[in-house]
């Protein structure tokens, strides 16, 4: 007997950068990746919010560094992701 779950691969990022947040007033959340060793697969059900996170170049303290950029999805939370609920009977 096989059983599935549903679960997906994430990327982690780092914590966004904290002069860059200040400064934006709290608008611009930018991370960087954390690389291969930061995936991890996942329960679907564990997902609490799904996000865009979009690549940008900044420049801190003279180094111009490749970030990503956090924009929340809006709306995600009425979309069904196509999951059943394992029913053991």
């Amino acid at each position: 007997h096989l059983q599935f779950d549903n679960v997906t691969l994430v990327t982690l990022y780092s914590h966004p950068h904290p002069h860059l947040l200040e400064q934006s007033y709290g608008v611009l959340a930018s991370c960087t990746k954390l690389g291969e060793a930061s995936l991890q697969v996942v329960n679907i059900s564990a997902i609490q919010a799904v996000v865009t996170v979009v690549p940008h170049q900044s420049v801190i303290n003279g180094v111009a560094e490749d970030r990503y950029f956090l924009v929340m999805n809006m709306g995600m939370e009425v979309v069904c992701f196509g999951s059943e609920e394992n029913n053991n009977k």
